[in-house]
């Protein structure tokens, strides 16, 4: 990638590229214009089909509720993606209660189906997003089920895996109660790593894997790697409470992210699929 590349593409003159972190499964650079305008580029290491589009999608639904900011899309490209270079600012008193009420408003949002126009990924890994009525069948098939015949393609579906999985499935509908779950737009990946705080001290949402879904896959995502603080979830319960039985609900929501990350990293993540699958049985 060059300047004259991009200085095309964009329609102004780039003057100034430079190399700056892009994550575990990507590398970025900023681009800076003639006019001092700035944008994050970002290339993914494995150029799968679709991740850039499906990306842009996801941020451009997550930008028009208005609630949240979250990066503008400035050109798609097969191989990368050009979004709005945001400042990174400090974390002052109040940022994760008004992160929190952010996040209690983007959950608001609703759409007729569970799923999204388009699939997208999950880190590495390919997520499906075909559309349905219900949220029980669309988490069953297109996360649960989806996950666990990855792990039989890389041979971490033993005996014991196999036995658990079955019979959580089997209690999958006393676990979730689909008929009260609203599909609710979430960020779909919401961990400490996949926000930002600005130069005016907001939250801002990247790295997204959107989907309309519950919202409590979204909170459950946010206390699998040691959560956020208090003041986070009172905020966001305040303005929008959490539907009674969320505590037990909270681990069915968590077991898609590990299978994930067994199916990623491997055995490391093994005996924690396991004991959480157990917690139901």
């Amino acid at each position: 990638m060059n300047t004259d590349h991009l200085s095309r593409l964009l329609g102004e003159r780039i003057i100034r590229i430079e190399q700056i972190s892009g994550g575990c499964i990507g590398h970025s650079v900023l681009a800076e214009s003639q006019n001092r305008k700035k944008y994050f580029v970002k290339r993914y290491n494995d150029n799968k089909p679709g991740r850039t589009l499906s990306e842009a999608e996801g941020l451009k639904e997550l930008a028009n509720t208005k609630v949240i900011r979250v990066p503008e899309v400035f050109l798609v490209q097969e191989d990368y993606i050009v979004l709005e270079f945001i400042e990174s600012g400090q974390k002052v008193s109040g940022f994760m209660q008004n992160f929190g009420r952010a996040l209690g408003e983007l959950h608001k949002h609703v759409h007729k189906y569970f799923g999204f126009r388009v699939d997208n990924f999950i880190g590495e890994t390919f997520q499906s997003n075909s559309q349905s009525e219900d949220w029980l069948n669309f988490y069953r098939e297109e996360r649960l089920m989806y996950q666990f015949r990855l792990l039989e393609q890389k041979g971490y579906a033993d005996t014991v895996i196999r036995r658990s999985f079955s019979k959580l499935l089997d209690k999958l509908d006393s676990i979730i109660i689909s008929e009260d779950t609203t599909p609710s737009l979430i960020h779909g990946d919401l961990w400490s790593g996949n926000y930002m705080i600005d130069n005016y001290s907001n939250p801002v949402l990247i790295d997204s894997a959107a989907y309309y879904g519950d919202r409590e896959a979204d909170i459950a995502m946010t206390r699998l790697f040691g959560g956020f603080d208090d003041d986070f979830y009172s905020a966001y319960n305040e303005n929008y409470a959490m539907a009674p039985g969320y505590d037990y609900r909270e681990k069915i929501y968590k077991l898609y992210h590990l299978l994930n990350h067994l199916n990623i990293f491997g055995y490391g993540y093994y005996s924690q699929v396991l004991s959480t699958m157990e917690f139901y049985l």
